[in-house]
């Protein structure tokens, strides 16, 4: 990585001590630990992808919303998660992981004009599928 690439940890699932000890001393990961909505669309601000790597996730909420702000999906190849690839051209994790350096690499070397088409497709599926932001996908859930 880079100096200016991040990776923000959202959350206080059971591995997040194990994490932390692991990357104490990593200037380059930030652990923010449980936060709200509000507090995590500040965060979402300040990225550029969206990385989650469960080899049995259902239809993800956080996945739609960090689509829906935008973000660039690094996710598992998983049959809820299919359409990413098929509906908006973006290339999946392997569920045991073996093309996660060539998928991240490739997304980090990703030009100015590559990252906008994949904004584009991300937004045109979101208002096709899920309306025009988390927060309406949110309303009409609830």
């Amino acid at each position: 990585m880079d100096n200016r690439t991040k990776l923000h940890i959202i959350g206080d699932g059971s591995i997040l001590k194990t994490l932390k000890k692991r990357y104490e001393n990593e200037n380059s990961v930030i652990f923010h630990g449980a936060k709200t909505h509000e507090e995590i669309g500040c965060i979402i601000k300040e990225c550029g992808f969206y990385v989650s790597c469960s080899p049995r996730e259902g239809m993800s909420l956080s996945l739609l919303e960090a689509m829906s702000a935008d973000l660039i999906p690094i996710v598992t190849d998983i049959a809820s998660q299919n359409y990413i690839k098929s509906n908006i051209n973006i290339s999946l994790l392997d569920v045991d992981s073996d093309n996660a350096n060539e998928i991240f690499t490739n997304n980090l070397k990703l030009t100015l004009i590559e990252k906008n088409l994949h904004h584009n497709n991300i937004k045109n599926h979101v208002r096709q599928n899920e309306g025009t932001s988390w927060e309406d996908f949110w309303k009409a859930i609830l």
